[in-house]
């Protein structure tokens, strides 16, 4: 007989597992979704966002999201974009063709990255992890663009993570938008020394007073979907997800309540180009015509039995039937 669940012993312990192995070794340690562990380190999602922002489609990332299905209602991924040590390349191994991983490791080293290595298989050394933090990842420090309009793609890609099926969770520097530190790594000669600056209070409690700053566009940006997705019962990990692959500068997930009762369409623009989408309300699975952005704060009404919609550049939308916000404020 298989062992008892650890869940009979213990059931208020998640077991957690941080490997960064290729995406298919790394579910494994789910076990048949009963018997090992409850979440995973989702170690894949980070390099395949850093792909959809620097190539300007979602189209890998969408199909693989397709497949994100844990085993068992008691599993669920750790969704993470960032951590202290990098951003991991292994997860993505048999996922992005050796091609658009190079791509990903040149594109992040014009921002500024540093890149370690590891022997691979035939001995060659092979892309490990990228060393940055994510706000420099996705930003050049001698842009001339807008500060708010850097922070909205940041907040963009953040925005997957929050909405994907599991549990996000958000390393420090990736909350705050910190840039990367190459001072500290020039005196460590520590790579991964380049997303660990060690933040002062006031640096944090003085720029978030000024509503033009970096800090305070992330603190309103991120933290107004913060608030939406523990606010709503779709992303509820125990929940469901479904993935449509639209159009390429568009990521878009529809999330489901457990109780089968609110219904949360996801949209981010990936591009820095204006992109439009339709969707038949028969894909969606809802009948209701009238739907509001919880993020935008406006309402949109499918004509003909479609949704059409018009995303500008890193635009978020979370769209919920109005109807199923009438009756969550009635609750």
């Amino acid at each position: 007989m298989p062992p008892p669940s650890i869940v009979l012993y213990f059931p208020s312990l998640a077991l957690i597992t941080e490997t960064n192995v290729p995406h298919e070794d790394n579910i494994s340690y789910f076990g048949n979704g009963d018997d090992e562990a409850q979440m995973v380190y989702n170690f894949a999602l980070p390099p395949l966002v850093l792909h959809s922002f620097y190539r300007e489609d979602a189209t890998e990332l969408s199909h693989w999201a397709k497949d994100l299905i844990p085993p068992s209602k008691l599993t669920t991924f750790f969704n993470i974009l960032d951590t202290h040590d990098g951003i991991g390349l292994l997860g993505v191994k048999n996922i992005l063709s050796t091609e658009d991983i190079d791509y990903i490791v040149q594109t992040a080293r014009k921002h500024g990255a540093f890149i370690s290595y590891k022997a691979g298989g035939n001995g060659k050394q092979e892309p490990y992890e990228i060393n940055t933090t994510w706000f420099s990842a996705l930003n050049l420090d001698h842009s001339n663009e807008d500060i708010a309009f850097q922070v909205k793609r940041f907040v963009a890609s953040r925005s997957i993570a929050l909405a994907l099926l599991g549990v996000p969770g958000i390393y420090f520097h990736g909350l705050i938008g910190t840039r990367n530190d190459i001072e500290t790594v020039r005196k460590t000669k520590s790579k991964r020394d380049i997303n660990r600056k060690q933040i002062k209070t006031e640096e944090i409690l003085i720029p978030i007073r000024d509503s033009k700053s970096k800090l305070s566009h992330i603190n309103e940006q991120l933290r107004q979907l913060l608030e939406i997705r523990v606010s709503q019962s779709a992303f509820n990990p125990s929940g469901e997800q479904k993935v449509f692959t639209l159009t390429p500068g568009i990521f878009a997930v529809l999330r489901i309540s457990p109780s089968q009762e609110e219904h949360i369409l996801t949209l981010t623009n990936v591009a820095n180009r204006v992109c439009q989408i339709e969707i038949p309300l028969a894909e969606l699975g809802v009948e209701e015509i009238n739907w509001y952005d919880l993020v935008g704060n406006r309402g949109w009404i499918a004509n003909e039995r479609r949704l059409t919609l018009t995303l500008e550049p890193y635009d978020v939308f979370w769209l919920i039937p109005f109807v199923e916000l009438e009756r969550d404020i009635e609750k």
